[in-house]
């Protein structure tokens, strides 16, 4: 038959089209299965850095200086509030990480008009650091698991929740903090 032949043909380009498509999704699911076992691995893992008197002010400073230059955040401002030097004896690479968790969620969260304040508070008895957004806010169940190992509110693929997770962890079982 004539008519045949040409759906013939194009049947299985069709299929090898949906064959190729569905090994790319495999292949980035793949890769976005090992980041996720990567990060997984990195918070069960002690830290085995050593603690140096840091300036948390510059440190906090720095990480909003560097996620401020990124694309989907460049339009929201980012203060940082602090009356001097915050000296604490920290493992510098970890609690840049966790103000990076911070400062990320916080401008994840925002709208059009959004802002994010960074307070860093020292005294004799303790160094606080808060991140203050006038973002969407967190129902009381999202409370409730913040710092659940996979938890997120965000759409598969884009988040692993395990941010908050490991910053919970770097502050409460490695540093002693709350």
């Amino acid at each position: 038959d004539p008519e045949s032949g040409p759906e013939s043909e194009s049947e299985p380009k069709s299929i090898v089209h949906a064959f190729s498509k569905n090994l790319k999704t495999i292949e980035d699911e793949a890769f976005r299965c090992k980041a996720i076992t990567e990060k997984l691995l990195e918070f069960s893992r002690p830290g085995n850095a050593a603690r140096v008197q840091t300036d948390l002010t510059a440190l906090v400073a720095d990480v909003a200086q560097i996620v401020g230059k990124v694309n989907d955040f460049r339009h929201i401002p980012i203060r940082i509030h602090s009356d001097s030097p915050a000296f604490l004896s920290v493992n510098p690479q970890e609690i840049r990480q966790v103000v990076l968790n911070l400062i990320t969620n916080a401008l994840q969260s925002l709208g059009a008009e959004g802002k994010v304040d960074v307070e860093i508070l020292a005294n004799d008895d303790a160094t606080t650091i808060r991140v203050i957004d006038n973002g969407c806010g967190m129902a009381p169940e999202v409370q409730r698991n913040l710092f659940e190992p996979f938890f997120t509110t965000k759409e598969a693929g884009e988040g692993t929740g395990l941010g908050l997770s490991i910053s919970y962890f770097i502050v409460c079982t490695q540093h002693g903090g709350h």
